[in-house]
């Protein structure tokens, strides 16, 4: 008895596994959903080392079970492949779009069919060139042939050096485009404000001959690079034939931004004179990041991809300290500065975190930064601007003290003009005197001399000799 009851057990359970095989993985669309976050309606599976054709992937479903609540995956040298069924109701509908929201999948194989009918297969990512695309957008995005009552299968092959993030939303096309308008107004104005503020500080460079100036235009400019990257827009539209340069991109920028970051933070905090030991170790770090940065244009991102989180988020911890402790030396364009890295802190954190596969992929977790990034910089151009007041500030109490030490010279050197000219006129009064005292005794002695000839002798001297000795 206990053996048939165990017989019926397992192939009630076969069946269950079957029937959710067969209709559980199935999305029904009814044709009233803008957009579908597919996370909760995925099956996935981790792959091996072996090049697997999607016939034989497909003729052992048992191998895909549902997929995780994070839509971050751990790094791995093999694929993951993800499976989605969709089932449309509504007759008017013939095409969805699929997106993939994020840039830096080094290899992305979509495959997609209509019931039974031929498999559509196609190759992209960011290692293969931009017009690899099946459509035009910075994300990857997919066409979705619709059938009403049709299954259409739906089969992705993902595959990364670095971090793997598959965060896929199913849209009707017209809200697609919706999407898209306001994402364009958004990336318009951020980076419209980080370009003006770079050519803005590379202009004033010439004049205030200040090295923060051009840190801080490198700052923007690779911060901005770096957000144009991670966004699509530079696979787009700088190298869209060059997928080597738009593997590196992201990671390169990034790590320039970081050291460009901290040499512009030692000149604005003036590190060396408030906080030498910090301005030791920036230069330190400064120069590790550039280091980095050169091996990722030789060798690729993922050599020193895993450094990267651990080092921006120790950055981002260490920028504020020197800054505070100048501000509290009394150095207002600090105040400013770290005002300015309020706004950054939180979308750096996000980046770090979703880097780190903590988080998911979202609007914010991809645009927080940059739209804090345009704030810091504007508040960061106050500080600059501060400096710039204090530096004339400086120049005119040094002009000023200039000024007057060259009056106090000039009056010291007519006071001494002055006293030379009247030790030189006591000097000729003294040697006239001194003349005039010499001769005056010898002329009294050759008086007395000749008066005593005269009294010997009995002769008269002639009135002028006498005239003379008694005027000596």
């Amino acid at each position: 008895m206990s053996t048939i009851k165990t017989s019926l057990w397992l192939s009630l359970i076969i069946l269950l596994s079957c029937y959710r095989i067969a209709t559980g993985a199935v999305l029904h669309l009814d044709g009233t959903q803008d957009r579908i976050d597919l996370q909760e309606h995925l099956e996935w599976f981790a792959g091996d080392k072996a090049e697997m054709d999607i016939i034989d992937l497909l003729a052992n479903e048992g191998r895909f079970e549902k997929a995780p609540k994070r839509n971050s995956y751990s790094r791995s040298p093999y694929p993951y492949w993800f499976h989605l069924r969709l089932l449309p109701h509504d007759p008017l509908e013939k095409q969805r779009l699929l997106e993939l929201a994020y840039t830096q999948i080094d290899r992305l194989e979509y495959y997609s069919r209509v019931g039974k009918g031929p498999w559509r297969q196609v190759s992209t990512g960011d290692k293969r060139p931009f017009a690899s695309r099946d459509i035009r957008h910075p994300h990857p995005v997919f066409r979705v042939p619709l059938q009403p009552g049709v299954v259409t299968e739906i089969v992705l092959r993902v595959q990364s050096n670095t971090s793997i993030m598959v965060p896929l939303t199913l849209w009707r096309e017209d809200a697609f485009a919706s999407y898209n308008q306001d994402l364009l107004l958004i990336n318009g104005i951020s980076y419209g404000v980080l370009l003006a503020l770079v050519f803005y500080n590379l202009f004033l460079y010439p004049t205030v001959r200040d090295p923060a100036y051009l840190w801080f235009a490198l700052y923007l400019g690779s911060f901005a690079l770096f957000q144009f990257s991670l966004d699509g827009l530079s696979a787009r539209y700088l190298w869209p034939q060059w997928p080597e340069v738009a593997d590196r991109a992201v990671t390169l920028s990034l790590w320039i931004c970081m050291a460009a970051g901290l040499k512009f933070t030692q000149h604005i905090g003036h590190t060396r004179r408030y906080s030498p030991k910090f301005d030791r170790l920036f230069g330190g770090l400064s120069l590790f990041a550039l280091l980095m940065a050169g091996v990722v244009a030789l060798r690729g991102p993922g050599t020193v991809f895993p450094l990267l989180p651990p080092f921006g988020l120790l950055v981002v911890l260490l920028i504020p300290v020197p800054l505070w402790i100048a501000w509290r030396n009394g150095y207002l364009p600090a105040r400013f500065a770290l005002l300015a890295y309020l706004p950054v802190v939180p979308g750096a954190l996000l980046i770090a975190a979703r880097t780190l596969n903590r988080v998911e992929p979202s609007f914010w977790s991809e645009h927080l930064f940059i739209i804090g990034a345009a704030l810091s910089s504007i508040l960061l151009s106050f500080a600059l601007a501060d400096r710039i007041n204090i530096m004339r500030t400086r120049q005119a109490v040094t002009q000023a003290k200039l000024l007057e030490s060259e009056r106090a010279a000039s009056r010291a050197q007519q006071k001494f003009s002055r006293q030379l000219l009247e030790a030189q006129d006591n000097e000729r009064r003294r040697i006239a005197a001194d003349l005039h005292d010499s001769v005056g005794q010898n002329l009294s002695f050759l008086h007395n001399m000749l008066k005593r000839f005269q009294r010997q002798k009995k002769v008269a001297l002639p009135a002028a000799i006498n005239e003379a000795a008694q005027n000596a």
